[in-house]
């Protein structure tokens, strides 16, 4: 499993991190992507989404089924330089890197 962060300019993160871009499109929808590749080697880092403006963000205010916060296990200082000081709600636990818990809305699955 993984996670994503939206950013407002992608390519901004991809120059910074060194990471690759790519495109989805979706039922007219579109997006841009970077660092997939590397979140997918290291699970506790997230990939960067950046959608087009007529793309609604699910997680947005006001969205009670959105992501409130997100547990990771792995390197916390190698998270804190991918995210450059964003301010993330992310909780980072010892252990191999991976995704461990998400809140949704007022709900926990871990």
């Amino acid at each position: 499993m993984g996670w994503v962060l939206a950013v407002e300019d992608v390519l901004a993160e991809a120059g910074r991190t060194g990471a690759e871009l790519d495109t989805i499109e979706r039922d007219g929808l579109r997006a841009q992507l970077a660092g997939v590749s590397r979140a997918m080697a290291e699970p506790a880092l997230p990939f960067f989404i950046q959608r087009d403006a007529a793309s609604a963000d699910p997680g947005a205010a006001g969205n009670a089924g959105g992501i409130t916060w997100v547990e990771v296990s792995g390197d916390a200082e190698r998270l804190r330089a991918w995210l450059d000081g964003a301010d993330v709600p992310v909780r980072v636990t010892a252990g191999e890197p991976a995704v461990r818990a998400v809140g949704i809305g007022d709900r926990e699955l871990r």
